[in-house]
């Protein structure tokens, strides 16, 4: 006899990763496995097919929730060359339109399904008005005014980056007009695609 509760459909999960401890895990063990790829000895194909396949079921996982399931609704992918190989990324077409930040959002997984931020610059910074430069993630910070909210976290160099993320800023540039941006999403959204991607 099976039980009805295996029968019953999965119910959403809420998209704030404290709610998903499990989840958060899985994700983490997961990057941990695809650390493997910075070792000087390769990934055997049986390996890689093992980690590919553990993350395949995880993304069916958190397609349970609404917010991801949107996020990856639509996608898009493209190759740019890393040294002498060429590595195949993917666009995400839901991107975020944060409130009061003034700048898009795009989300970019690298063939490991491992996430990669961008906005696009206005300039005032970088020099480089319209560029998609990556970014960590948001973080409250108080500004010179005195004034406190949510900013850009920006890694170390910024906004000078390896010539392959240069590469996968021109593609976003290419593709950013089949982006759709969400004006609803804002830091809580931002904070959990980093901790499920």
């Amino acid at each position: 006899m099976v039980s009805t509760r295996l029968l019953q459909k999965p119910q959403p999960l809420d998209f704030r990763p404290r709610s998903n401890t499990q989840i958060r895990r899985q994700n983490l063990r997961h990057h941990e496995r695809v650390g493997e790829l910075g070792r000087k000895i390769p990934l055997s194909p049986i390996r890689t097919k093992q980690i590919l396949a553990a993350r395949k079921k995880y993304f069916a996982n958190i397609r349970r929730i609404p917010f991801v399931n949107k996020l990856l609704s639509g996608q898009v992918r493209f190759e740019v060359p890393i040294g002498k190989t060429r590595a195949t990324f993917t666009l995400l077409k839901t991107g975020l339109k944060l409130e009061g930040l003034n700048r898009p959002v795009v989300v970019v997984l690298d063939n490991w399904g491992r996430k990669m931020l961008f906005y696009k610059s206005t300039g005032m910074n970088s020099k480089k008005p319209g560029t998609w430069l990556p970014f960590k993630g948001l973080e409250f910070v108080e500004f010179k005014n005195g004034e406190k909210d949510w900013w850009y976290q920006k890694y170390a160099g910024h906004p000078h980056f390896p010539e392959y993320l240069m590469f996968i800023s021109e593609e976003i540039k290419k593709r950013e007009h089949e982006v759709e941006f969400n004006k609803k999403w804002g830091h809580d959204e931002v904070n959990a695609i980093n901790e499920y991607f």
